[in-house]
């Protein structure tokens, strides 16, 4: 249950090592306004 929490509370991004985002979770494309088709595959900048 405290994993699952702490999942639901935390904006999290995942990147290839270039620096292109792979996928983000729902609280981080709530909190940024996106769909996670609008930053997948686009750079971190």
């Amino acid at each position: 249950a405290q994993i699952s929490a702490i999942r639901r509370s935390q904006a999290v991004i995942e990147f290839k090592l270039d620096g292109t985002i792979i996928t983000a979770n729902e609280v981080f494309l709530d909190a940024m306004g996106y769909t996670l088709d609008e930053v997948k595959g686009r750079h971190h900048k």
